[in-house]
């Protein structure tokens, strides 16, 4: 008896969060559009195994289908999507600091509202024009990274104590954190 009806339970809760919950499936495109983008087509078919053996596009899968296209169901726009015309706001907790974060319009904004630092943000805006990525606290922006197009095709890091590192875009690394 308890067993079916717990089985009734999960059937009920997952009619209840995936009825007429089609989604976008933002994280799982991403990801396969940067598999597009790394080269040639041996290189792609390697890292789309790769991604299949590792589960990559599993979990990516299973994140936007459980989380990502939920959130966007029920309020209307995706987290993932920073260049669309809404946001999306969400308040996080740890210990006694509370941030609240924004996303969208083309920028990710993190803002402590609860904490030693109450009203002190940080936002992370991209600028298609020049293809950079601009770190800013409301009184300096630093460019964080910038993307050189072909024939470069090679990405520039840039960190606080003013190393800069290029990395090609076409190199492919996998880490052993998987």
């Amino acid at each position: 008896m308890l067993r079916k009806a717990l089985i009734m339970l999960v059937c009920s809760l997952f009619t209840l969060t995936s009825t007429g919950c089609y989604g976008s499936f933002s994280l799982t495109k991403k990801i396969y559009k940067w598999n597009g983008s790394v080269g040639e087509k041996f290189a792609q078919s390697g890292i789309m195994w790769l991604f299949v053996i590792l589960p990559v596009y599993q979990f990516c899968g299973f994140i936007d289908f459980v989380v990502l296209n939920l959130i966007e169901f029920w309020t209307g726009s995706n987290p993932l999507a920073l260049n669309s015309d809404t946001t999306t706001r969400q308040t996080f907790n740890n210990g006694d600091k509370s941030y609240e974060v924004e996303i969208g319009k083309g920028a990710l904004c993190i803002t402590e509202t609860a904490g030693p630092d109450v009203g002190k943000s940080v936002t992370v805006s991209f600028d298609a024009k020049t293809a950079s990525w601009h770190l800013s606290d409301g009184t300096t922006s630093k460019v964080i990274a910038s993307i050189n197009p072909k024939p470069l095709n090679t990405i520039d890091l840039y960190y606080p104590d003013g190393k800069t590192t290029s990395k090609p875009l076409d190199d492919i690394q996998v880490s052993s954190r998987f």
